[in-house]
């Protein structure tokens, strides 16, 4: 072979292999990460990692935030307790609402949520949900569907919920198991009835998981599973908490 045949092949080579990188670096694939919808997540600020975790694997950037959670010491004459603003007006049409800004800031189960995605998400608006363990079935469908009607592509719905409390970790791990069990298979009548060696907030889990599975948003990933006894580094804790990062999309 001549040098300048040769040198001819090396030349074209090198145009196809520059013009292929070109192409490459102009036509990216495009982004195939999971656009969680959902996500059910700890607010005992122990486990705050689990929800910057989460936090940090949303590919976008939501508009509006509800936040699901429990009113740990059924405070207020209502069963559903939301705070003043525009995105609230219309939860206030539902008879077990009640506004009270107070109750809300002092709920911990919500605030603490507020705080982080107020900080990271500034434009977003968010919307706090505190539910009483009282809630009755008519009360639950009517917030399900009002959801429902409102919720947008670049909504998110967070369950704020902490699991089995006050368990040795061993038993802690064998109450998860059955409750996660509950979880995936939507077992609603199951799941009302667990009490706190299980869930502290049945309630709020059901309005969440039913309001995703009218939405079709019903693939379910374990990101996380913890404990305060992991977190702490004493497996011989005497009373522990169970933490749960689940999204859905």
């Amino acid at each position: 072979m001549s040098k300048i045949k040769l040198i001819s092949i090396v030349l074209i080579s090198s145009f196809i292999i520059f013009f292929c990188l070109v192409f490459i670096r102009n036509h990216k694939q495009p982004n195939l990460s999971p656009k969680y919808s959902g996500a059910i997540l700890p607010h005992h600020i122990l486990a705050k990692n689990l929800i910057d975790d989460f936090l940090n694997r949303l590919t976008y950037e939501p508009k509006k935030i509800y936040i699901i959670g429990p009113n740990h010491f059924e405070v207020g004459n209502s069963k559903i307790i939301t705070d003043n603003n525009f995105e609230t007006k219309n939860l206030q049409i539902l008879s077990s609402t009640r506004v009270d800004s107070d109750i809300v800031s002092k709920e911990h189960s919500v605030k603490l949520f507020q705080d982080i995605l107020s900080a990271k998400y500034p434009q977003s608006h968010i919307i706090p949900l505190v539910i009483s363990s009282n809630i009755s079935v008519k009360d639950v469908e009517s917030l399900v569907d009002n959801i429902y009607q409102n919720f947008t592509d670049d909504t998110l719905l967070i369950c704020s919920v902490d699991f089995s409390h006050y368990r040795t970790f061993p038993e802690a791990q064998k109450f998860d198991n059955k409750t996660i069990g509950l979880i995936l298979n939507k077992d609603y009548s199951q799941i009302t009835q667990l009490n706190n060696d299980y869930i502290d907030s049945p309630k709020s889990l059901i309005i969440f998981l039913k309001t995703l599975d009218k939405l079709n948003k019903n693939k379910i990933t374990i990101l996380n599973h913890s404990n305060s006894a992991i977190i702490l580094n004493d497996p011989h804790l005497s009373s522990t908490t169970s933490y749960f990062e689940l999204a859905f999309e």
